[in-house]
């Protein structure tokens, strides 16, 4: 989970926010405190902007300078228009928080009393699930800008796959900024208003989809708790007892424009025999082709048939050796090549982020066949990326190792 702290510039405010960032993190929560010069102060700029889409929490901190800082309501302003949700800590000597916040609850503070209520604030955060709100459409957007703003086209980028669920896809494998994330996302060409999928009808459809077949075998498709926000349905995968900062590691999100996402932390990132963190080759595929079997019957559920892309991408892709190579398949255990020694490593690769790209010219162009090439071609760019040659996860027929997917899904 994530926390944008917002606060006046420089002094005993930007102190504040200290505080308040160091409650947070001891509660596992990031905050996230912007950096200012004060011809800035001003001015809330697009990186700003983006910290706070990404963010689950806006906390202003209004003290009389707060009252009066500009950038701090045009923070508030813009979280509360992105669907952010918002809380304020309120100086006790301050009448009114704002136009953009009038009649909304405030933790009242004193100065000698900041610290006891950071500790709440950051208690009540973690024990709170934020609820995004709807916000307007993008109808007729620009693709390549709605997937600049995704920030899902610039492997380059050090902002690379932090959508605004990134924060909250829990990994136990690593934590903060360096967790894995596979994400696997379609997007039209031509961005439309396409369905309502915040209708009861459209979310009763996504819950009864629970599983594809393929060839006898059955793709389970995780997540059924609605979350409705962002002119979209996302479904979650939850985790019964856990913490709230622990709540999702895979989620599905449909948009009405289109736009068809998923995204998770683990599967298909699972640990090898030497506990580190590997890419599962063949559970990563299975996914990916469960993925295509999905974005097909979403986009004939909502009618869309014009061209769409899908991509693949693996954020800190270099923390990853690559699983399941090695050997034939068709084993539920790590493969490596006859006669080689447990002692070798897997493949690892020096891009610190993966996006691989497939186009389709229409839906009715994803067929069964189509998926399964699309699904290879896929596999084939993985192993090339880690400096490899055929994926190992299809047997010297062509087939794939449905068996060893559903062994490793379990």
């Amino acid at each position: 989970m994530k926390v944008f702290i917002s606060h006046a510039f420089g002094g005993a405010d930007e102190r504040l926010g200290g505080i308040l960032k160091g409650y947070l993190e001891a509660a596992r929560i990031a905050g996230y405190m912007a950096e200012r010069t004060p011809q800035y102060n001003l001015l809330i700029t697009d990186k700003i902007m983006r910290e706070i889409e990404g963010s689950d929490w806006l906390v202003a901190i209004i003290t009389k300078r707060g009252r009066e800082s500009a950038s701090v309501h045009e923070e508030i302003g813009y979280a509360l228009g992105r669907g952010v949700e918002v809380a304020l800590m309120l100086r006790n000597d301050v009448e009114e928080a704002g136009v953009f916040v009038h009649g909304r609850e405030s933790m009242i503070f004193t100065p000698d009393e900041f610290e006891k209520r950071s500790q709440e604030m950051a208690e009540f955060i973690r024990s709170t699930p934020p609820q995004r709100a709807p916000r307007p459409g993008q109808q007729g957007q620009d693709v390549k800008q709605f997937l600049d703003d995704r920030r899902l086209l610039s492997a380059e980028s050090h902002e690379f796959a932090l959508n605004i669920h990134y924060g909250r896809i829990h990994s136990d494998i690593f934590s903060g900024v360096e967790k894995p994330v596979v994400l696997f996302t379609a997007c039209p060409h031509d961005l439309g208003k396409y369905c309502n999928t915040m209708s009861t009808g459209f979310e009763e459809w996504a819950k009864g989809i629970d599983h594809f077949d393929v060839g006898g075998h059955r793709i389970p498709v995780r997540g059924l708790d609605p979350e409705l926000g962002i002119e979209s349905l996302t479904v979650i995968e939850g985790h019964p007892g856990a913490p709230p900062d622990h709540i999702i590691r895979s989620y599905r999100e449909f948009q009405n424009n289109g736009f068809f996402e998923c995204g998770a932390s683990r599967p298909p990132v699972v640990r090898n025999h030497r506990a580190e963190p590997s890419l599962h080759l063949c559970l990563l595929i299975g996914n990916f082709w469960g993925f295509l079997l999905h974005t097909r019957l979403f986009y004939q559920k909502i009618g869309m048939d014009g061209p769409f892309t899908v991509l693949l991408s693996v954020r800190n892709s270099y923390k990853l050796a690559l699983g399941n190579y090695g050997s034939e398949v068709a084993s539920p255990e790590w493969s490596y090549a006859k006669g080689q020694s447990l002692s070798i490593p897997e493949p690892h690769t020096g891009q610190r982020h993966i996006r691989l790209l497939h186009a389709f010219d229409s839906v009715r162009e994803l067929t069964d066949q189509a998926i399964a090439g699309a699904a290879r071609g896929m596999a084939r760019k993985i192993c090339s990326v880690y400096g490899q040659g055929a994926p190992k996860c299809y047997s010297s027929d062509g087939e794939f190792a449905w068996n060893l997917w559903e062994w490793v899904s379990r």
